[in-house]
């Protein structure tokens, strides 16, 4: 889907399903400048991603249901699983990029998107968040 973000046009990947949630941009080498994925979900809430099998470094941005953003994050890529380490332990050593206040939409971009942009919590992001929720699968 289209997405205006303070007049740069994105090309945004929908995740609307728990599956396609979890797999999120996991296990991708590259993502283009103009490119990032959604993440919409039925109920706000306190959420927190992680970049489990994440070969990139990612920038991330929390909306809340008005399109406001509550949170932005620059998340590095995290040394991969290692021989012999469980799944527990493997996602108990990845920090959580927390949205601190209740979010409904998540949007993530290409390293250095939030610079380039100067994106700020407190700003509005004009999207239809109802329609997007209304999608979205728990």
């Amino acid at each position: 889907m289209p997405l205006l973000v303070k007049g740069e046009r994105f090309l945004m990947e929908k995740a609307m399903t728990e599956q396609t949630r979890q797999r999120g941009l996991g296990g991708r080498s590259s993502l283009e400048p103009d490119r990032g994925m959604l993440f919409a979900y039925r109920h706000p809430e306190v959420m927190g991603f992680w970049m489990r099998d994440c070969l990139i470094d990612l920038d991330i941005a929390y909306l809340d249901v008005s399109g406001r953003v509550v949170a932005v994050h620059r998340m590095r890529k995290e040394p991969p699983r290692a021989p012999g380490e469980s799944t527990p332990q493997y996602l108990a050593r990845l920090p959580n990029y927390s949205s601190r206040r209740p979010a409904a939409i998540a949007l993530e971009f290409a390293a250095g998107t939030l610079d380039r942009l100067d994106l700020r919590p407190g700003e509005l992001i004009d999207l239809d968040v109802t329609a997007l929720r209304r999608e979205a699968q728990d």
